[in-house]
């Protein structure tokens, strides 16, 4: 039997009232993928979340409680969050410098990454200085780290958004702030289309706030993190008072 020939039942599963549960014969998880065809959906009622089984897929949600990725209890495949909250919650993440400031190396004009040594938060709070880091189904991080976020989830279109707050010293400065993808233009010196610029004139002090958003396609391995120049005057070093990148869905 083809999965184009499949029965409807199979095609379209009753919906479950949980997510999880091994044993529990009300749990998604609980159904024997072998006979599904795949493609077949089911909706999860706990979480007002729509699945779809990926018969092919090996994803391992990095938290076993995580929702976004279901390993069924016996047969192949993953059921994937298709919509719903499970989907926004495993899709969605944030993190945030947790230190009182971190020097980027922008001194010689090119696109510099975070110093590896940078400690970063999913928190809220006071500075503390220890960094927070929580993975998600389809993300992780690491703290002390560069502020690098690692995909693991299916392919999807997110929104990434980036906000830094900078001040570059007594010269000329013009930063740019920009979103990049497996590291593409690190040690470049490229102005780049999406990418956002702020800047002062020399014996004007003060920090300057950036902004930018990037939407971007995401697959499973893919990084993503910030990475700042000054286009302006050779060095001057970005001192970063915060910093923050996020993604949700697009």
């Amino acid at each position: 039997m083809s999965d184009r020939t499949a029965d409807v039942s199979l095609r379209l599963l009753a919906p479950r009232l949980t997510a999880l549960g091994t044993g529990d014969g009300n749990a998604l998880q609980n159904v024997n993928t072998t006979p599904l065809p795949n493609c077949a959906m089911c909706f999860v009622q706990d979480s007002g979340t729509l699945y779809r089984l990926d018969k092919l897929s090996t994803l391992t949600p990095a938290l076993p409680t995580d929702l976004g990725i279901i390993i069924p209890a016996s047969g192949p495949g993953r059921w994937l969050a298709l919509s719903g909250f499970a989907l926004g919650e495993a899709l969605s993440y944030q993190i945030a410098m947790d230190q009182a400031s971190s020097t980027v190396d922008t001194s010689d004009n090119n696109w510099a990454a975070f110093d590896a040594g940078t400690k970063w938060t999913v928190a809220d709070g006071v500075i503390t200085n220890t960094g927070l880091i929580v993975d998600t189904s389809f993300w992780s991080s690491a703290t002390p780290g560069a502020g690098i976020l690692t995909y693991s989830g299916p392919t999807a279109f997110l929104l990434f958004s980036a906000d830094v707050t900078a001040e570059g010293g007594n010269q000329d400065t013009l930063f740019g702030v920009y979103i990049t993808k497996n590291g593409g233009f690190i040690g470049g010196t490229d102005v780049l289309v999406r990418e956002q610029q702020s800047g002062l004139a020399a014996n004007v002090t003060g920090p300057m706030q950036i902004h930018t958003e990037s939407r971007l396609i995401a697959q499973s391995g893919d990084t993503f993190q910030i990475i700042l120049i000054d286009h302006a005057s050779p060095g001057v070093d970005a001192v970063v008072l915060r910093a923050s990148l996020a993604v949700t869905l697009a």
